[in-house]
């Protein structure tokens, strides 16, 4: 390489070449790192979505039709693995759920606070998280893609769920707030 080339490279950028060449040639077992090929978990992609989580039902779209409705989850996020708590009072009486995803991973299946059997996958598309569902609900199964997406600074997120029934389509979108 001509040194007028070497002389207009900045230092970190040169470094981080000949660490990469190394490492290829060395047989690094993660040769992704040095062709930008990261998994997009949960660290990787800078999405932190770990934290306390309240619904501002004043940014829901259609809003919540009982006033009294409040939603608030729990997340735990890692790489591969997502824990989220759920409690949810509808004005008369509280409902807790927990549920653990393996993201990228198989399928969970679980009975939801109405009652229902869902199974969701989870996966990373970029800076969102897609959760891939399908109810049963009284012999009918009802698919559903939900996503989730930190906005406003991380400070909030996004969820919109996309989900079609018999006759009906339908897209919900409702934020959430981080509390301190």
């Amino acid at each position: 390489m001509p040194s007028s080339v070497l002389g207009n490279l900045k230092p970190r950028v040169l470094g981080a070449c000949v660490i990469c060449i190394r490492l290829l040639i060395l047989g690094t077992p993660f040769p992704g790192f040095c062709l930008d090929q990261h998994d997009a978990g949960a660290t990787e992609a800078g999405v932190n979505l770990t934290g306390t989580w309240q619904q501002n039902s004043e940014r829901c779209l259609p809003p919540p039709r009982n006033k009294a409705y409040t939603y608030k989850m729990t997340v735990e996020a890692s790489d591969k693995t997502l824990r989220v708590h759920v409690i949810a009072n509808n004005g008369r009486g509280e409902r807790k759920l927990d549920l653990t995803y393996e993201i990228g991973g198989k399928e969970l299946v679980y009975t939801g606070m109405d009652g229902d059997e869902y199974h969701t996958k989870v996966h990373w598309n970029g800076d969102s998280l897609v959760f891939t569902t399908v109810e049963h609900e009284r012999g009918r199964s009802i698919p559903s893609q939900e996503t989730w997406t930190l906005i406003d600074a991380g400070h909030s997120l996004e969820r919109v769920k996309m989900s079609s029934g018999l006759d009906e389509e339908s897209k919900n979108v409702c934020v959430l707030e981080r509390l301190p």
